[in-house]
């Protein structure tokens, strides 16, 4: 069966396929509005919620000149899709910005559903996207951080340099996720730019006084998620060499980093790490990162690794794994400006070069998976347009069972080389009544789509691929907007589940002689919905006995699971099961008949 497809030039393959909308708006109901990255896009502001999902968000060009845009990722950076942004302005200047405009620079999210877009407005959504909700606290957001099951905002009422500002102008407020109700946490309130730090229940908020320099900055320590503060000492303060608190930064278990900057000049200033394992009752200094570049964020992997940014002429990122006792550098492009640094984990970390509306454009997200020690460009970039036709039910060639095998042989047998052969192949389509959307799938995929099963937000496709130009495209594929990917080989018949098939099928050499081959169609069992807005697809591959060459009567089940963008993200083996139908050579033994495999809900043509 599989030499016979293979003469000509047609093997088998199954797709699954997501529908994209290649459309942006204004928020509204339904699922989350997924699409191409927009081009030129430029990131401002990132958040991971774990070593492999992530959220963007920046600024990308259109109609009005300059417009908001957020962008996900499900794969820690390889691949990323446009999510629906808050109908919101996008804010250059969040510092001066006024409140009432809604406009929004930064981005923060507690899992796939609960995110906020912030600064100097404020935007919330619940359901991963699909509709965002403004809120009014009655002055600029500065701050926004989750963490314990509650968020937490610093509000600034006005500027501290305006003479009629009521005193004192900023104020911590919280809510729990997924609520929007605001309360104010009381006490907690002064001036300036506020510096954050909260891991788990652990949390410090720290802000100086209304003139720099003049008393100690203000720090409050929580261990109980919020519900109580207490004060903390600053180590920092030295008047005499303008010198402060300037950074926090805790990996959790109480140890928290503080880190002090003053008495710069010339594109430097001086820089002190101390640390605490109490919560920041009581700190000591631990060393001196590089005078280099005046300070722009701290983050701490773990209790050893932590990462000083810093930016002037240059920007740097500064790494210690000994705690802060010595450091290493990093020197970044020229001196763009770096923020939005953090780890999401002892590996992993995160950090902004750059702001939209640079030029040249130089803004770009770095990643660190070695605990700061080093990094490298994340690249967000636009989809393939050769991707951009719709896929669907539109997309099938009808006449495939005459017409592909004929535009196959009658091109290839023309003397057409690999490089005409798809544009021959797809002057025959036209001519044998393939619909644009076919003519499209086949120039992007090398392969004719002849099935289609709608199955909620992953479809499920089955192609037949022209050997020339298939790259290797035997079996399963995700389609999410590009060209086609293999997903992992299918369930492993390593598995004690299919021992006795192993030893049933076996070679004369010893060998197990059991296989599914990709040239026979797997049928589509079922498909569940998952939490998040997740699908899982349950699919049987016809088992193969390599010793005849034929089917038997087993199939392996598996269960390909999807994330909400259509992203493949695990496959579980859930065994063998034996169908009604007899085997291709029924003089075989078939020592297993249970589980019974279970009645499909749809299966490839015939």
């Amino acid at each position: 069966m599989v030499g016979r497809r293979r003469s000509y030039w047609v093997g088998t393959a199954l797709v699954v396929l997501m529908e994209a909308s290649l459309s942006i708006g204004a928020s509204g109901s339904g699922p989350p509005v997924i699409s191409a990255v927009p081009a030129r896009f430029e990131p401002a502001s990132v958040s991971l919620t774990s070593s492999t999902r992530g959220f963007v968000l920046g600024a990308a060009p259109c109609a009005s000149a300059t417009c908001t845009s957020l962008v996900t990722t499900v794969d820690g950076g390889r691949t990323w899709a446009r999510l629906s942004a808050p109908p919101a302005p996008w804010s250059a200047t969040p510092d001066t910005a006024a409140a009432n405009s809604g406009a929004v620079s930064q981005i923060t999210f507690a899992g796939a559903s609960d995110g906020f877009a912030f600064g100097p407005g404020l935007w919330f959504t619940t359901n991963g996207t699909a509709t965002w909700t403004r809120v009014s606290l009655g002055g600029r957001v500065l701050w926004l951080g989750i963490s314990g099951g509650y968020v937490e905002v610093l509000v600034a009422r006005c500027t501290p340099s305006n003479s009629s500002c009521p005193s004192p102008t900023l104020q911590l407020e919280r809510t729990a996720v997924g609520s929007d109700r605001w309360l104010p946490v009381p006490g907690i309130t002064g001036y300036g730019q506020p510096l954050i730090s909260l891991y788990g229940t652990d949390g410090w908020v720290a802000m100086g006084p209304k003139q720099p320099f003049t008393a100690p900055t203000s720090i409050w320590f929580t261990s109980d998620g919020g519900a109580t503060w207490s004060r903390l000492t600053d180590p920092c303060y030295e008047p005499a060499q303008a010198t402060d608190l300037a950074a926090l930064a805790s990996p959790g278990g109480g140890v928290l980093f503080e880190l002090c900057s003053g008495n710069g000049g010339a594109g430097q200033e001086g820089k002190d790490v101390f640390v605490s394992t109490n919560g920041g009752s009581s700190a000591h200094l631990v060393g001196h990162p590089p005078l280099g570049g005046l300070k722009r964020g701290l983050a701490a992997a773990s209790a050893t690794d932590l990462v000083v940014a810093a930016s002037s002429g240059a920007d740097f990122l500064y790494h210690s794994s000994n705690g802060g006792s010595t450091w290493t550098t990093r020197v970044l492009g020229g001196g763009a400006g770096l923020s939005d640094l953090a780890f999401v984990s002892q590996f992993e970390g995160v950090v902004i070069e750059g702001h939209p509306g640079d030029a040249p454009p130089l803004d770009q997200l770095l990643m660190t998976r070695d605990k700061g020690a080093s990094w490298s460009t994340v690249a967000i970039s636009a989809a393939s347009p050769t991707t951009s036709h719709r896929i669907g039910p539109s997309a099938i060639w009808r006449d495939w069972r005459t017409g592909q095998p004929a535009a196959a042989l009658a091109c290839a047998h023309s003397g057409n080389t690999r490089a005409n052969l798809r544009s021959c192949i797809d002057r025959f389509m036209k001519v044998h009544a393939a619909s644009a959307s076919a003519i499209g799938y086949f120039n992007a995929t090398g392969s004719y789509l002849i099935g289609f099963v709608q199955s909620g937000h992953v479809d499920l496709g089955y192609t037949l691929s022209e050997a020339p130009m298939d790259c290797g495209c035997f079996g399963a594929v995700l389609l999410n907007g590009k060209p086609p990917f293999r997903l992992p080989q299918g369930p492993s018949l390593a598995s004690p589940a299919y021992a006795k098939l192993r030893q049933a099928y076996r070679l004369p050499s010893g060998q197990t002689g059991l296989t599914y081959p990709y040239s026979l169609l797997p049928f589509l069992e079922s498909e569940h919905q998952l939490t998040k807005g997740g699908e899982e697809l349950v699919l049987q591959l016809p088992l193969n006995d390599l010793c005849s060459a034929c089917v038997t009567p087993y199939r392996a089940r598996v269960a390909l699971r999807f994330s909400a963008l259509g992203t493949l993200i695990g496959t579980i083996s859930l065994g063998p099961c034996l169908v009604t139908l007899p085997p291709a050579n029924s003089s075989e033994t078939i020592p297993v008949r249970e589980p019974a495999c279970p009645p499909t809900i749809a299966s490839p043509p015939t």
